[in-house]
């Protein structure tokens, strides 16, 4: 696919607006393919790859979905995470989190590092969890990616002595009035992803 991509790419570049889309998709299947086969990434990979996959996503309509990073201000490379653990709850908020029309639609993803571990949460204020379920199963999603990563984890936590914690929330159930879905992810920072 990347070949036949690269292939037809220079066709694209008489046509003004083409070429870049489509260097972005190849950038972000290229990433996907190469994550999907490691265990773990380096934090800074990752959030690079997810802000490829959000431009990508977004290119029709920038303003759809209003994306908040707030991240340290260094990003050690020896912080790493399992593999996709930010990609696919960024993905599946985009894809099932929002109705179209939603002019209010947000995702925060809020990365610190306290205590001796990284605290991931993804955020958004879409139509929460139970609702967002439903409509994975009328859209036939599969549901596989968080399947993979949470048998990741348990099999990753079953090698360390200090746990990695992934949690999946309904906001409404967390404080009263809220929408949407909070998904934590708290790694220690002393993590081994040997297998």
């Amino acid at each position: 696919i990347f070949n036949a991509l690269n292939i037809i790419l220079p066709t694209f570049r008489q046509y003004d607006g083409l070429a870049y889309p489509i260097r972005l998709l190849i950038k972000v299947l290229r990433g996907n393919l190469f994550f999907s086969e490691q265990i773990a990434v380096s934090l800074k990979d990752e959030i690079q790859l997810v802000k490829e996959y959000l431009q990508l996503r977004l290119l029709g309509n920038p303003e759809w979905i209003r994306i908040i990073w707030e991240l340290p201000p260094e990003i050690p490379d020896a912080w790493k995470i399992p593999s996709m653990s930010v990609q696919i709850p960024v993905e599946n908020a985009v894809k099932y989190a929002f109705d179209p029309e939603n002019e209010e639609a947000c995702i925060h993803i809020r990365i610190i590092e306290k205590q001796g571990s990284l605290f991931i949460a993804i955020e958004d204020n879409g139509i929460g969890l139970t609702a967002d379920m439903q409509n994975r199963q009328e859209e036939q999603g599969t549901g596989y990616g968080l399947k993979i990563l949470r048998q990741t984890i348990d099999i990753l936590n079953s090698r360390n002595k200090n746990k990695m914690n992934f949690i999946i929330q309904d906001r409404n159930l967390l404080e009263p009035g809220g929408h949407g879905t909070l998904v934590s992810l708290v790694v220690p920072l002393d993590y081994t992803f040997d297998l």
